[in-house]
Protein backbone atom coordinates (compact mmCIF):
# COMPACT_ATOMS: atom_id res chain seq x y z
CA UNK A 1 0.00 0.00 0.00
CA UNK A 2 2.93 2.35 0.55
CA UNK A 3 4.03 2.03 -3.05
CA UNK A 4 0.61 3.20 -4.26
CA UNK A 5 0.83 6.46 -2.30
CA UNK A 6 4.28 7.20 -3.67
CA UNK A 7 3.07 6.76 -7.25
CA UNK A 8 0.10 9.02 -6.54
CA UNK A 9 2.30 11.74 -5.04
CA UNK A 10 4.74 11.67 -8.00
CA UNK A 11 1.89 11.95 -10.46
CA UNK A 12 0.47 14.93 -8.60
CA UNK A 13 3.81 16.76 -8.73
CA UNK A 14 3.95 16.47 -12.55
CA UNK A 15 0.74 18.44 -13.18
CA UNK A 16 1.22 22.01 -14.55
CA UNK A 17 4.09 23.98 -16.09
CA UNK A 18 7.32 25.20 -14.62
CA UNK A 19 8.21 28.84 -14.79
CA UNK A 20 10.97 28.03 -17.28
CA UNK A 21 8.54 26.23 -19.63
CA UNK A 22 6.12 29.15 -19.46
CA UNK A 23 8.85 31.68 -20.26
CA UNK A 24 10.04 29.58 -23.22
CA UNK A 25 6.49 29.40 -24.59
CA UNK A 26 6.08 33.18 -24.26
CA UNK A 27 9.44 33.75 -25.98
CA UNK A 28 8.38 31.56 -28.92
CA UNK A 29 5.03 33.37 -29.21
CA UNK A 30 6.88 36.71 -29.14
CA UNK A 31 9.27 35.66 -31.91
CA UNK A 32 6.42 34.42 -34.09
CA UNK A 33 4.53 37.70 -33.52
CA UNK A 34 7.57 39.82 -34.43
CA UNK A 35 7.92 38.07 -37.78
CA UNK A 36 4.24 37.36 -38.40
CA UNK A 37 2.63 40.76 -37.82
CA UNK A 38 4.49 42.63 -40.62
CA UNK A 39 3.73 39.79 -43.03
CA UNK A 40 0.08 39.88 -42.03
CA UNK A 41 -0.07 43.66 -42.58
CA UNK A 42 1.38 43.26 -46.08
CA UNK A 43 -1.03 40.41 -46.78
CA UNK A 44 -4.06 42.47 -45.70
CA UNK A 45 -2.93 45.48 -47.77
CA UNK A 46 -2.51 43.21 -50.79
CA UNK A 47 -6.01 41.75 -50.32
CA UNK A 48 -7.56 45.24 -49.99
CA UNK A 49 -5.84 46.29 -53.21
CA UNK A 50 -6.96 43.11 -55.00
CA UNK A 51 -10.52 43.70 -53.86
CA UNK A 52 -10.59 47.29 -55.11
CA UNK A 53 -9.01 46.40 -58.47
CA UNK A 54 -11.42 43.48 -58.91
CA UNK A 55 -14.32 45.87 -58.28
CA UNK A 56 -12.97 48.13 -61.02
CA UNK A 57 -12.50 45.21 -63.43
CA UNK A 58 -16.02 43.97 -62.72
CA UNK A 59 -17.36 47.41 -63.60
CA UNK A 60 -15.43 47.41 -66.90
CA UNK A 61 -16.68 43.92 -67.83
CA UNK A 62 -20.24 44.80 -66.85
CA UNK A 63 -20.07 48.00 -68.92
CA UNK A 64 -19.10 46.06 -72.04
CA UNK A 65 -21.81 43.47 -71.49
CA UNK A 66 -24.45 46.11 -70.75
CA UNK A 67 -23.54 48.08 -73.88
CA UNK A 68 -24.15 45.04 -76.07
CA UNK A 69 -27.25 43.95 -74.16
CA UNK A 70 -28.88 47.40 -74.15
CA UNK A 71 -27.59 48.25 -77.65
CA UNK A 72 -26.39 51.61 -76.39
CA UNK A 73 -23.25 53.44 -75.27
CA UNK A 74 -22.14 52.78 -71.68
CA UNK A 75 -19.69 55.13 -69.96
CA UNK A 76 -17.53 54.73 -66.84
CA UNK A 77 -16.67 58.06 -65.20
CA UNK A 78 -14.70 58.90 -62.06
CA UNK A 79 -16.72 60.32 -59.19
CA UNK A 80 -16.01 64.05 -58.87
CA UNK A 81 -13.30 63.72 -61.55
CA UNK A 82 -11.08 61.58 -59.28
CA UNK A 83 -10.76 57.82 -59.84
CA UNK A 84 -9.52 57.28 -56.28
CA UNK A 85 -12.92 58.52 -55.03
CA UNK A 86 -14.66 55.77 -56.98
CA UNK A 87 -16.49 55.51 -60.29
CA UNK A 88 -19.91 55.36 -61.89
CA UNK A 89 -21.10 53.29 -64.81
CA UNK A 90 -24.09 54.54 -66.71
CA UNK A 91 -26.08 54.75 -69.89
CA UNK A 92 -25.41 57.52 -72.43
CA UNK A 93 -28.86 57.52 -74.05
CA UNK A 94 -28.50 60.74 -76.06
CA UNK A 95 -24.87 60.26 -77.19
CA UNK A 96 -23.51 63.46 -75.61
CA UNK A 97 -20.67 61.68 -73.76
CA UNK A 98 -22.14 61.95 -70.27
CA UNK A 99 -24.07 59.53 -68.09
CA UNK A 100 -27.85 59.94 -68.33
CA UNK A 101 -28.79 57.13 -65.94
CA UNK A 102 -26.45 55.43 -63.47
CA UNK A 103 -26.38 51.63 -63.64
CA UNK A 104 -23.59 50.97 -61.12
CA UNK A 105 -21.57 52.99 -58.66
CA UNK A 106 -18.55 51.86 -56.72
CA UNK A 107 -19.08 52.00 -53.01
CA UNK A 108 -15.53 51.14 -52.01
CA UNK A 109 -13.00 53.47 -50.51
CA UNK A 110 -10.19 53.20 -53.02
CA UNK A 111 -7.76 55.49 -51.23
CA UNK A 112 -5.25 52.61 -51.32
CA UNK A 113 -4.76 53.06 -55.08
CA UNK A 114 -3.15 55.61 -57.34
CA UNK A 115 -4.52 55.67 -60.89
CA UNK A 116 -1.94 56.65 -63.53
CA UNK A 117 -2.42 57.18 -67.25
CA UNK A 118 -6.19 56.81 -67.25
CA UNK A 119 -8.55 58.79 -69.46
CA UNK A 120 -11.33 61.03 -68.13
CA UNK A 121 -13.79 58.22 -68.94
CA UNK A 122 -14.11 54.80 -70.52
CA UNK A 123 -16.88 54.14 -73.00
CA UNK A 124 -18.23 51.08 -74.79
CA UNK A 125 -20.39 51.31 -77.90
CA UNK A 126 -23.37 49.08 -78.73
CA UNK A 127 -21.03 46.42 -80.15
CA UNK A 128 -18.92 46.31 -76.97
CA UNK A 129 -15.98 48.11 -78.57
CA UNK A 130 -13.88 50.61 -76.65
CA UNK A 131 -11.16 53.11 -77.37
CA UNK A 132 -7.94 51.19 -76.60
CA UNK A 133 -6.82 52.32 -73.17
CA UNK A 134 -3.96 51.52 -70.81
CA UNK A 135 -4.74 52.02 -67.13
CA UNK A 136 -1.87 51.83 -64.63
CA UNK A 137 -2.86 51.28 -61.00
CA UNK A 138 -0.21 51.57 -58.29
CA UNK A 139 -1.01 50.56 -54.71
CA UNK A 140 0.17 53.08 -52.13
CA UNK A 141 1.88 50.16 -50.33
CA UNK A 142 3.47 48.83 -53.48
CA UNK A 143 5.91 45.95 -53.17
CA UNK A 144 6.63 42.39 -54.24
CA UNK A 145 3.47 41.02 -52.59
CA UNK A 146 1.37 43.97 -53.78
CA UNK A 147 2.65 44.90 -57.26
CA UNK A 148 1.53 47.55 -59.71
CA UNK A 149 -1.04 46.48 -62.30
CA UNK A 150 -1.47 47.62 -65.89
CA UNK A 151 -4.95 47.05 -67.28
CA UNK A 152 -5.10 47.11 -71.07
CA UNK A 153 -8.60 47.58 -72.49
CA UNK A 154 -8.44 46.57 -76.15
CA UNK A 155 -10.49 47.86 -79.09
CA UNK A 156 -12.68 44.75 -78.87
CA UNK A 157 -13.35 45.55 -75.20
CA UNK A 158 -11.28 42.73 -73.76
CA UNK A 159 -9.13 43.21 -70.68
CA UNK A 160 -5.51 42.13 -70.23
CA UNK A 161 -3.91 42.53 -66.79
CA UNK A 162 -0.15 42.67 -66.25
CA UNK A 163 1.52 42.71 -62.83
CA UNK A 164 4.93 44.32 -62.65
CA UNK A 165 7.48 46.03 -60.47
CA UNK A 166 6.52 49.28 -58.81
CA UNK A 167 9.44 51.10 -60.46
CA UNK A 168 8.68 50.01 -64.06
CA UNK A 169 6.23 52.22 -65.93
CA UNK A 170 4.45 50.91 -67.99
CA UNK A 171 4.80 47.18 -67.48
CA UNK A 172 7.03 45.53 -70.06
Amino acid sequence: MVSIKVAFINRKKQIGFTLMELLMALAIVGIVAVFGIPSMTQFLASKRTDSQINEFLTTIREARTSAMKLNSTIIINPINGDWTSGWQMGLDANGNGSIDSILRESSIDSNELQFDSIPSNLSFDARGRATPTLISITPLRCGTTNPRRDIDVTFAGYIDITRCSCETMPCP
